[in-house]
């Protein structure tokens, strides 16, 4: 070894370099770091403005609890933020409305009838009658805010198909036990006329008078044309009607065409197209300036097809209402404290029909007659009539 040689620097302008490296740090560094945690508290702000205030465990559970209540209940639930954008649907709700699930789109392209998005857009909480395809539901809406923040909207569809069936079941026994008590009483009368003839010794008298009654029949005098009608429901139905129509100041008519030979095998659905059609046509009747009121009813069975036409004197409908006289929640009526409001009754008929392979149509808006002057409907229900051998 001939030498070694050492080259180095002093501590102390280690330290001075040292020095003027963590002051550019933290003339770099410490702004950075203030404004890194400004953009954190904002965050955390704006997080909790969007979680309503919630902790990741809380939002854990909230979610759970809901998938549990919202898919367990059997009640339908759509939800809707205030954009009109749906932001949830169970399994019940898209059952009912027969929609998809569809989260995230706007609430009028998912498939809902014009009446639940209308129900859906005003947030009316009273409860609102809706036919769905072949389903009679109960939808309302409500609101949705928490701590002073608008959430959107919920829907909470019913069905009441079920008990809308029952309704109509026992409308048609009240009807049948209605007109059965009326002839009770017209045959207790009867049966005292005769018994004092024949207590008095007027024995030719009584013999004319059980010739009369044969001929006559128990509903013949009371509603001309019943007898080409054999079904216990649909002459029970008409002559409800009729009294109806009496009160109302008008005369139901059956047509001399009418012939109805068999049984009815669905008396609920026709008598539930059958009646509103005439209720339709009697309130017309009522509403109208005509002199003449009348309702004109035509029954024609066709093998198991009953086909039926209905015209009144009344008014008509107006031209601006013939495309909107079967779109639910649409009538000419005045609005009513109703339960459901008024405009079901056709847009049911027409979807029992429908639903039966047949149909209901508006024939005539004014009909041409002499004196008929106000609408017509004709309704073809196929499969509805049993043979005529019962």
């Amino acid at each position: 070894m001939v030498g070694q040689v050492s080259v180095g620097m002093s501590t102390a302008t280690v330290y001075e370099l040292l020095r003027k490296d963590l002051d550019a740090a933290a003339l770099t560094g410490g702004p950075a770091l203030v404004i890194g945690a400004a953009f954190s508290i904002l965050l955390a702000r704006r997080w909790r403005e969007l979680t309503l205030g919630l902790q990741p465990t809380e939002m854990t559970e909230l979610v759970r609890t809901q998938e549990a209540v919202l898919h367990g209940i059997g009640e339908g639930v759509l939800a809707a933020d205030t954009d009109g954008n749906t932001t949830f649907v169970n399994d019940e709700a898209r059952r009912l409305l027969e929609i998809d699930s569809a989260t995230g789109h706007p609430a009028d392209q998912i498939g809902l009838t014009p009446r639940v998005l209308e129900v859906l857009r005003s947030g009316d909480p009273t409860p609102t009658l809706a036919t769905v395809g072949e389903r009679v539901l109960v939808v309302s809406a409500r609101p949705v805010s928490r701590d002073g923040h608008e959430l959107g909207t919920v829907l909470v569809v019913r069905d009441r198909t079920d008990v809308e069936l029952l309704t109509r079941q026992l409308d048609a026994v009240r009807l049948m036990s209605t007109v059965l008590r009326a002839q009770r009483h017209e045959f207790a009368n009867r049966l005292h006329l005769l018994n004092g003839l024949l207590h008095t010794g007027h024995t030719e008298e009584a013999s004319q008078y059980l010739e009369e009654l044969l001929k006559s029949g128990p509903l013949g005098s009371a509603l001309p044309g019943i007898d080409a009608i054999r079904d216990p429901y649909l002459q029970a139905l008409l002559a409800a009607k009729a009294a109806a129509a009496r009160e109302a100041g008008a005369t139901l008519r059956i047509g001399e065409n009418t012939w109805v030979p068999g049984w009815l095998a669905l008396p609920v659905d026709v008598t539930t197209v059958l009646g509103n059609l005439l209720d339709n046509a009697i309130d017309a009747v009522r509403t109208s300036s005509s002199a003449v009121k009348v309702v004109d009813i035509e029954l024609l069975q066709d093998n198991s097809t009953l086909h039926i036409t209905a015209a009144d004197s009344g008014d008509g409908v107006a031209p601006e209402f013939v495309e909107q006289v079967f779109i639910e929640g649409t009538s000419t009526k005045p609005q009513s404290d109703l339960p459901g409001g008024r405009g079901l009754g056709l847009a049911l008929a027409r979807q029992i029909a429908r639903a039966l392979g047949g149909d209901i149509r508006l024939s005539s808006p004014r009909h041409q007659g002499v004196e008929l002057c106000g609408a017509e409907f004709i309704a073809r229900l196929p499969g509805v009539m049993a043979e005529a051998t019962k």
